[in-house]
């Protein structure tokens, strides 16, 4: 079956909102790491509030299944919060990124916030195809450089290849947080940041 890998943004990206939530819920409940069932509102009402800071995204599609996404937004280090899901390590955070920036004489961020494979494409390279062409777009938009930051559940060793492969490194910032919308009290999220220099 032929795959076909699509950017969409804007009006484009809202149109595929729904898909993207049921997508979303499979992927989660079926996970080895989380096996949760999330609230589809709660997580369609977040990625609503992404989508109007900017929020893009590379989708994968098999005939008209959605079966990936990798979502992704620019970060204004000006603002009081670039990002919500950044928001718990909000200061170290941008400490790092305006370090990286000032090192690597870079003034534009990127943060590569989501990637999620339906579990029945999972291990055919979906995944690293879609970082590969979203990481491309964003080398390909900022002719002078991005510096591209990521968080992984420390547990999740595919990803972690994966970002590795990529040529993503550790910044050394853990955190630890209940992220998931519908998770029992007690479960937690271990998320590292890591980072990947675009010239």
């Amino acid at each position: 079956m032929s795959r076909k890998f699509e950017h969409l943004s804007g009006g484009d990206l809202f149109d595929y909102l729904p898909s993207i939530v049921d997508l979303f819920a499979v992927t989660m409940l079926a996970s080895e790491l989380f096996q949760v069932e999330i609230s589809k509102e709660a997580t369609q009402e977040r990625l609503k509030r992404e989508l109007e800071m900017g929020m893009q995204a590379t989708v994968a599609r098999e005939e008209y299944k959605l079966v990936g996404v990798t979502t992704y937004s620019e970060l204004d280090l000006d603002t009081e919060s670039p990002h919500e899901m950044l928001s718990f390590k909000h200061k170290e955070i941008m400490r790092c990124l305006k370090s990286l920036g000032k090192t690597h004489h870079i003034s534009d961020f990127a943060f590569l916030s989501r990637t999620f494979v339906d579990p029945d494409c999972q291990g055919k390279g979906v995944a690293k195809e879609m970082r590969q062409q979203t990481l491309a777009r964003l080398k390909e938009d900022h002719p002078d450089g991005v510096i591209v930051f990521t968080n992984h559940q420390s547990n999740n060793t595919r990803i972690i290849r994966s970002s590795i492969s990529l040529g993503f490194k550790q910044t050394g910032i853990k955190q630890t947080w209940q992220a998931i919308e519908g998770a029992s009290a007690g479960e937690y999220l271990n998320n590292e940041y890591w980072y990947l220099v675009l010239k």
